[in-house]
């Protein structure tokens, strides 16, 4: 089996940014971005991040605005938080050296038994299991194992099963960990269509044999995720500037949004609303309508641009210019309504004689 797919590697293997010159802080990166985020969508974001912050000093030493800037657009921005904050931390306890065990590596903030497993094989070549869902995936099939892969039980026998495999040259190890997960990536792709007459593991695979590899992996279904309407306000004051604020909450913590308001309001609600901050409305307009999926949750939001007299702040606000819009660290969920605005030549149009304005009141 190990010679088979190693021998497939060598000649169908991508090839991917970090593969050029394997070093342990880009196999790092590239592997936290992967996470959730599919290769063909992370690499343009990766050669950027690496460009920006090229090793664990200049990640560390930078602002966590600058990292999630740079981070802006794939999501899931816990990944660039914890991965910033490791970084800090190798910088001020190991003078920015990277750890050598997968125990080390554990210690880390946002680093699991996979992402050390992956980092030890492929950059050190240390025969580490790396367990991630395409391994599960080509595990179940090639033992013909009907586990729930969701199961402790599962990683356990796909760690011991791609133990069991790996070879011993350091080389061949980094090798066989990145053979595996682009067969899982590639070849025995997810769903009931997998390309079987292109495996080269197909004369070895139990499932395959027994006519079980299109009922294989066995997966518990997720509950859908709750979803939650949104009010997006952008609310505008005569200098041409946007209110925004950067969140504290878990989801999309140290990202900067605009006025948004957990419930659907009305027209005649938003009208209210507004006055309750102590703004006057001059005019406002209807934006449209966006979604944003996170793992748990749906937004559904409707936007509204809502331009004021005044130019006061409210509570952990801030006016935002067009131009220093474009440099914070946005989130993909607001890029609807963040182009909106970066698309109009001032952010707050003028009144034009003869065009009449929609009104709350």
């Amino acid at each position: 089996m190990t010679d088979l797919l190693l021998n497939w590697y060598k000649h169908h293997r991508r090839d991917l940014p970090w593969r050029e010159n394997i070093q342990p802080y880009r196999i790092w990166v590239s592997e936290i971005m992967a996470q959730q985020t599919r290769i063909a969508q992370l690499l343009p974001f990766y050669e950027r991040f690496i460009a920006r912050f090229p090793d664990v000093k200049a990640l560390a030493e930078a602002s966590e605005d600058e990292v999630l800037k740079e981070w802006a657009g794939m999501g899931y921005y816990a990944r660039a938080r914890n991965l910033h904050t490791a970084a800090k931390i190798l910088l001020r306890e190991q003078a920015g050296a990277l750890p050598e065990t997968a125990e080390e590596w554990r210690r880390l903030p946002g680093v699991g038994e996979y992402t050390a497993g992956a980092i030890m094989s492929i950059a050190y070549g240390a025969r580490e299991a790396a367990v991630d869902g395409n391994a599960l995936r080509v595990y179940a099939r090639l033992a013909d194992d009907a586990t729930d892969i969701s199961a402790p039980a599962a990683k356990k026998s796909a760690a011991a099963f791609i133990k069991a495999a790996m070879p011993t040259e350091p080389k061949r190890v980094s090798q066989f960990t990145q053979a595996l997960m682009e067969l899982g990536a590639l070849i025995c792709v997810p769903g009931r269509e997998p390309r079987c007459g292109e495996c080269p593991l197909e004369r070895v695979c139990l499932s395959r044999r027994a006519g079980r590899e299109k009922l294989l992996p066995v997966k518990s279904s997720k509950r859908p995720p709750k979803e939650t309407d949104i009010t997006v306000l952008l609310i505008q004051n005569p200098t041409g500037r946007v209110l925004t604020r950067r969140r504290t909450e878990n989801l999309l913590r140290g990202m900067w949004v605009f006025y948004l308001i957990e419930k659907s309001l009305t027209e005649e609600e938003i009208s209210g609303y507004v006055r309750s901050m102590g703004y006057t409305i001059q005019a406002w307009e209807a934006i449209g309508s966006a979604s944003h999926v996170f793992t748990h949750r749906i937004w559904r939001m409707k936007g509204y641009a809502v331009y004021v007299h005044e130019t006061h702040t409210v509570e952990d606000y801030a006016f935002t210019s067009k131009e220093a819009l474009g440099q914070l660290a946005l989130p993909k969920a607001m890029r609807f309504y963040s182009d909106w605005l970066l698309s109009l030549r001032t952010l707050c149009p003028p009144p034009v004689p003869g065009v009449e304005y929609n009104h709350f009141f």
